[in-house]
């Protein structure tokens, strides 16, 4: 359960409703366009931008949302820490901002290990437009990661000027749902034409999973089935390039040949890209050491 430190009557008003009518929490709702800089046991790194997720979660709570964050070390060495996830946060009525102060246990995984529970220090404020808070991340001895985070909510500016949006990863920018055309060749055959979807998930900043689902290709002669099933591959590497952001990736599946049939170890690969909302990509799945050879031509547009 989250912790608040909680604020005296002469230090902080927690009366849900502000003059104009309007709740606390709805006041500070919304996207906040901010530059976060982070230090790892005091080491500063590269700032970076991302948007920050305030919505409401009570007339004086809030859930903070900070997406798919990631953190690239001075050797190149990026940790992926996922979505950071803080919901019923109090806020208090100080003056003119708001300010909070709370603290969590979050399940967080780095360098691809085991999720384990990690210490979350989340303190700061909001003005009507603006937001200035810290997460202090206690990895124990090994690591301790101070982020600062400075926005401000789309759609407002001190100046007047609407505020830049921020850059997005590449994951963020491709991961959606693709409806997609499906060309498939058993052995060199004429293609087999059906329709599907491919999901794109943003695992980290340039890493995301691909699934196609529910897959299944009927032989339009003999209407015999073949239907491998689900095939997703996990943390496919992405990389920008002349043709968009292009991915490449092989592993070993466990999946059937005929509904039925137990699961066997099948060679899978992909590569492919997507450019705008266009997904352009290619399966190959070699069923029995090459005996059975399927290949998967992808033609998507993001939902």
């Amino acid at each position: 359960m989250l912790g608040f430190a909680s604020c005296s009557d002469d230090e902080g008003s927690t009366n849900p409703t502000t003059p104009g009518g309007s709740t606390m929490a709805d006041n500070v709702a919304g996207i906040y366009d901010s530059q976060i800089a982070v230090s790892i046991n005091g080491n500063d790194l590269q700032p970076s931008n991302y948007a920050v997720e305030i919505t409401k979660s009570s007339d004086t709570e809030i859930k903070f949302t900070l997406r798919d964050f990631s953190i690239t070390d001075p050797s190149g060495m990026t940790l992926d820490l996922g979505t950071i996830e803080l919901d019923g946060v109090k806020i208090a009525k100080v003056d003119s901002a708001y300010s909070f102060a709370t603290v969590d246990t979050l399940s967080l995984a780095i360098f691809g290990g085991e999720p384990l529970p990690v210490p979350i220090d989340f303190s700061g404020s909001f003005t009507d437009t603006t937001i200035d808070a810290n997460i202090d991340i206690n990895f124990g001895e090994t690591m301790v990661i101070v982020v600062d985070i400075n926005g401000t909510k789309r759609g407002t500016s001190e100046g007047g000027d609407q505020p830049s949006e921020p850059e997005l990863t590449m994951a963020q920018e491709i991961a959606g749902d693709y409806a997609s055309n499906i060309a498939v060749t058993i052995n060199s055959s004429e293609p087999i034409v059906s329709e599907n979807t491919v999901h794109i998930t943003a695992v980290s900043a340039e890493v995301v999973n691909l699934a196609l689902n529910n897959f299944v290709i009927t032989d339009p002669t003999s209407g015999a089935e073949i239907a491998p099933g689900d095939i997703v591959l996990e943390n496919v590497p992405l990389m920008r390039d002349s043709l968009g952001i292009s991915f490449m990736a092989s592993d070993t599946l466990m999946l059937a040949v005929v509904p039925g049939m137990d699961p066997l170890p099948v060679p899978v690969e992909a590569m492919g890209n997507v450019n705008g909302d266009v997904l352009d990509a290619h399966f190959d799945i070699d069923f029995m050491n090459g005996a059975m050879a399927i290949a998967v031509e992808i033609d998507g547009q993001k939902n």
